[in-house]
């Protein structure tokens, strides 16, 4: 979850909604494993996963950030990686020159 949709668990509406979706869906869960007297917390993690996740997308809603800038194209990643590249030896370079002198 990205920090914009924590963010909007700080609004006592969407928090309350979610937290009253979360136990809705936890009470359910919790009535279908009882019927079933073998607890597999594998077998139990994937469902308890799943209710989280689609309470938040229903209740919070979903991040909506764009995974890469406009901006940001192959031009800019190369010079990206020449300056890490750059910093590295440089960081190198005064390593090597305080143990050796």
């Amino acid at each position: 979850m990205s920090y914009k949709v924590i963010k909007r668990l700080n609004n006592p509406s969407i928090k309350t909604d979610y937290q009253l979706e979360l136990s809705n869906r936890f009470e359910i869960l919790a009535d279908s494993s009882n019927n079933n007297n073998e607890i597999n917390v594998s077998k139990m993690w994937e469902p308890i996963r799943e209710t989280v996740k689609s309470a938040a997308k229903e209740r919070v809603g979903e991040k909506n950030e764009q995974k890469n800038k406009p901006w940001f194209d192959q031009e800019c990643l190369k010079k990206e990686m020449e300056l890490a590249a750059a910093t590295g030896k440089l960081l190198f370079n005064l390593t090597w020159v305080r143990t050796h002198f």
